[in-house]
């Protein structure tokens, strides 16, 4: 199963400013990847460029938001842990946003 990348409108435009070396293409193509949910070969087509290309733009984009929330959270991300977003009743937020404090907790244990 390949893990789709995702972030929130907010978190790329927290990270943006990491993002000074990359061309504005290649930021506006990650965008569209990782906030848009657009594919990385559609991206591809439109600028005519190769899904590669738009693949390492989306990898140094996630680098960034890596290095960004390792250090807003002191927490370093493994590679096997996915970012999830999704809209849910009151009650399942309150679940899932427990179990995410609980995967925290014990990743900063496991990290001191």
């Amino acid at each position: 199963m390949k893990i789709q990348r995702k972030l929130t409108p907010e978190e790329f435009k927290a990270i943006k400013p990491r993002l000074k070396r990359m061309s504005q293409r290649n930021v506006d193509a990650a965008y569209q990847v990782l906030v848009n949910d657009k594919t990385q070969s559609e991206i591809a087509r439109e600028l005519g460029v190769t899904q590669q290309s738009i693949g390492d733009a989306v990898n140094a984009v996630w680098k960034h938001f890596q290095k960004h929330y390792e250090q807003e959270s002191g927490l370093a991300i493994p590679s096997d842990w996915i970012k999830v977003s999704a809209l849910l009743p009151p009650e399942m937020a309150k679940v899932v946003t427990q179990m995410e404090k609980s995967a925290r907790d014990k990743l900063r244990k496991d990290q001191r």
